[in-house]
């Protein structure tokens, strides 16, 4: 008797396997959505809305061959004292892979066209969203601009 109580409870718990997929891809609407608010922030030059899109625990920000890590309240001063708004901003070929059910990982490119430039800049991006208080944040962020 004991056999078969042991073998039925085995056929359950394997069908019962956790497959984080679908829970993942479940993120990428929620990724989606936060880039596009994500843009219309920049482009509008909402410096507050922009600092709290950092995750809480800080941020590494990288690229041009840079890593530095800045607390959320230096992201919050730097947005606050030294950031410009771009004259116009447009995320381009956004791609966007789930990490689990941690966060995502969103790869492509965006246009931003400072506020004295006659023509756009081009950026290679790369930007890890985690959880945190039940929002996806940035936790990394990299933004390369092209070699000259």
């Amino acid at each position: 008797m004991k056999l078969p109580v042991l073998l039925f409870s085995i056929s359950m718990l394997a069908g019962c396997a956790i497959d984080p997929a679908p829970k993942a891809t479940s993120l990428v609407p929620q990724a989606e959505q936060f880039m596009a608010s994500y843009a219309q922030e920049l482009s509008r030059g909402d410096k507050g809305a922009i600092a709290a899109r950092y995750h809480p625990e800080g941020t590494y920000f990288l690229g041009n061959g840079r890593k530095q890590f800045a607390s959320h309240e230096a992201i919050v001063a730097r947005y606050r004292d030294q950031w410009q708004a771009p004259s116009a901003f447009e995320w381009q070929e956004l791609s966007y892979e789930p990490i689990g059910t941690m966060g995502v990982l969103v790869l492509g490119k965006f246009q931003w066209l400072a506020a004295n430039a006659k023509e756009p800049t081009t950026f290679s991006y790369s930007g890890l969203l985690l959880f945190a208080d039940g929002q996806l944040k940035i936790r990394v962020e990299d933004e390369s601009a092209p070699r000259k």
